[in-house]
């Protein structure tokens, strides 16, 4: 699966003196990419045993390369073109993402947000609700979301960018468009249709409490006239649930 082995692979670039007794599964991660090691239980439990605390007078392997007999200089020539192999791969995985994300979000609604009418915009909503690509802009946000952060910490490792900077830029930008489209069309679906419709006012109430203990921190990054609904719907007031298939 994308960036499973993201952190190992990441500490690849000073594989020559990278030592086991600092992370055993950092070691393997390292072994196993590089040198495609097949055993990964027998890899494991050399890693944790050359770990193991310093005993006085009993030997003790300090080093990847000497732990599998391989050249210093071989295992880097290795980690490197490992490397840049995954590079290639991350790059082609997220451009694609990118473009599939950019895709599925509408164009243009996040223009209307400060319109004091915007819940008023039937058309707007309708087609943000309606989007057939929801789901997979529901995930799709997600993966990318933790592949930009992974990207950040590979960085972060010292081994340099992995994507240029107008793709990371590009990317980043279209990543919070997608996640701003997921929670706006969610939020919108609740205020609009699912709470109105519900005829108990005790009912609507707790139903607009689950909604903003599950949106937390996200419930200010809405637009004024959304968390204004909110509020509404919180002190009781009722609204009429819209049927966006007539409109």
């Amino acid at each position: 699966m994308m960036f499973d082995n993201l952190k190992g692979i990441s500490l690849l670039e000073s594989a020559g003196g990278v030592s086991i007794s600092q992370d055993a599964s950092t070691a393997f991660s390292l072994a196993r990419v590089s040198l495609n090691v097949p055993d990964e239980q027998a890899f494991l439990a050399l890693a944790d045993k050359a770990a193991e605390p310093r005993v006085e007078g009993q030997p003790r392997v300090d080093s990847l390369d000497r732990l599998l007999g391989v050249d210093p200089k071989a295992l880097r020539a290795k980690a490197v073109d490992a490397i840049e192999v995954f590079r290639a791969k991350w790059r082609g995985e997220v451009a694609a993402l990118t473009r599939a994300l950019d895709d599925w979000t509408p164009s243009g609604w996040m223009a209307h947000l400060q319109d004091p009418k915007f819940l008023e915009n039937t058309a707007l909503i309708k087609e943000l609700l309606s989007n057939p690509n929801y789901a997979r802009l529901h995930a799709g946000s997600a993966a990318l979301g933790v592949a930009l952060q992974r990207l950040r910490d590979i960085q972060k490792d010292g081994c340099g960018m992995v994507l240029p900077v107008e793709a990371m830029t590009s990317a980043a930008s279209v990543h919070k468009n997608a996640v701003d489209t997921v929670l706006y069309s969610y939020v919108l679906l609740m205020i609009t249709q699912t709470i109105p419709a519900n005829p108990a006012p005790a009912a609507r109430k707790k139903a607009v409490k689950a909604l903003k203990d599950e949106l937390g921190p996200r419930l200010e990054r809405l637009c004024e006239t959304v968390q204004g609904r909110v509020a509404e719907l919180s002190e009781g007031k009722e609204f009429a649930a819209v049927d966006y298939a007539k409109v």
